[in-house]
């Protein structure tokens, strides 16, 4: 899922005015947990971009769960800082990453922070054709 302003598409959103989306790293033998899986994202940077500059800073803005915000500055081509909320569930690593070009680097961490402490966790109740009927909160 990514979140963008209205009228624009997810490329121009990333390179004219910023982007926020959200995965989540399932745990499991390889990986255990929250240090586990920063480091399995840093090494994916790195693996295209080693001279990436990764910084993590503990947070609490999600109560009762670890949260750590990932500032990388990944690489002059990369046009722009990375910003990242990783909040450690039990089965699974939820993060949310901002995208924004160099020139707007910073604006919308509130809205990152915003978004991070806000979320809600559920699933999704599909219907006997396959199709999401609801969401319930877990």
């Amino acid at each position: 899922m990514a979140i963008y302003p209205a009228g624009l598409t997810y490329n121009e959103a990333i390179h004219q005015d910023g982007l926020i989306y959200l995965n989540f790293i399932e745990k499991g033998m390889k990986i255990p947990d929250l240090k586990a899986a920063t480091k399995s994202q840093d090494d994916n940077i790195r693996s295209t971009y080693p001279n990436a500059k990764i910084e993590y800073f503990d947070q609490e803005i999600h109560k009762g769960h670890k949260c750590l915000l990932r500032i990388a500055d990944i690489d002059l081509k990369y046009e722009g800082l990375e910003y990242s909320y990783f909040i450690d569930y039990d089965k699974f690593v939820l993060f949310f990453v901002l995208l924004e070009p160099q020139e707007k680097c910073g604006v919308y961490l509130p809205k990152l922070k915003w978004v991070a402490q806000k979320h809600t966790i559920g699933k999704i109740l599909f219907g006997p054709d396959s199709l999401p009927v609801s969401v319930e909160s877990i």
